[in-house]
C-alpha cells in the first residue's frame, strides 16, 4: 500500500512541475503544424498525415514551433496558436510570410476580440495590436 501511494505521488508530483499551478500540462513533445493550403492547424508529436486536404490533393504541413504557454495570432492569416516562443515565419496560407503578434501568455481568464472574433485565455489584458481584421484588437473580458 506504501509502495503504491508513493507512486501516486511522485507520479502527480511529475506531471504538475510541468505546468504552472492551475494549468493542465502540456506534453512537452507536441508541435503546432499548419497546413499551407486549407491552414487547419493540428497539434501533433510528429508531422500528421497529408492525407485528404479539402483545399485539394493532399496538406502541405509547415512545423510552427512546440506547443507552450504564450499566445500568438498572425496578423494576415488569422490564426491562432500557443506556442512556446514566436512561430515559424515561413507558409502563412494567406501568402509568403506569417506576421505574428504576441498577445499575451495563457492563463486563466477570457478575452474576446470584437472586430476578429478572436477569444484566448490570457494570465493578463492582451496587447491589442495587429488585429486582421484591421487595426488594433477590441478586447471583451468574458470570465475570470
Amino acid at each position: 500500500m506504501k509502495t503504491w501511494l508513493l507512486s501516486v505521488v511522485l507520479a502527480f508530483a511529475s506531471i504538475s512541475a510541468l505546468a504552472p499551478l492551475g494549468h493542465t500540462p502540456v506534453p512537452l513533445a507536441l508541435k503546432n503544424y499548419q497546413c499551407r493550403k486549407c491552414a487547419v492547424v493540428v497539434q501533433s508529436s510528429s508531422t500528421p498525415s497529408s492525407y485528404g486536404c479539402p483545399a485539394g490533393s493532399s496538406h502541405q504541413w509547415q512545423n510552427l514551433g512546440d506547443v507552450g504557454w504564450e499566445n500568438y495570432q498572425c496578423r494576415k492569416c488569422a490564426t491562432h496558436v500557443m506556442n512556446e516562443r514566436q512561430p515559424s515565419s515561413y507558409g502563412c496560407p494567406a501568402g509568403s510570410s506569417h506576421q505574428w503578434q504576441h498577445l499575451s501568455r495563457v492563463g486563466d481568464k477570457t478575452y474576446q476580440c470584437r472586430k476578429c472574433g478572436l477569444a484566448i485565455r490570457c494570465k493578463s489584458y492582451p496587447s491589442s495590436y495587429g488585429c486582421p481584421a484591421g487595426s488594433s484588437h477590441q478586447w471583451n473580458k468574458l470570465s475570470n
